[in-house]
């Protein structure tokens, strides 16, 4: 069985993980990772015409995506 723990209570509790049940990606995480060098206008393209087919064309004035370059990244290991 999986557990949470709060370390600056201390406490433990269970942890049963889940899908979301969110009803779009707004306000969560998908990956285009480049491992090798070159193909970086082709996969910048996929990743905007996966962002845009999921989400729409977004808010003015609002940041549309966070886009992180690393593959293990704070950001990542966040999500």
């Amino acid at each position: 069985m999986e557990e949470r723990f709060n370390r600056i209570t201390r406490e433990h509790s269970p942890f049963v993980p889940q899908p979301s049940t969110a009803p779009n990606l707004a306000h969560g995480f998908s990956s285009v990772t480049r491992f090798i060098s070159g193909g970086r206008d082709i996969l910048a393209a996929i990743d905007d015409e996966i962002a845009f087919a999921a989400l729409g064309a977004g808010r003015k004035g609002k940041a549309y995506l966070f886009e992180d370059q690393y593959l293990s990244t704070g950001g990542q290991l966040y999500e």
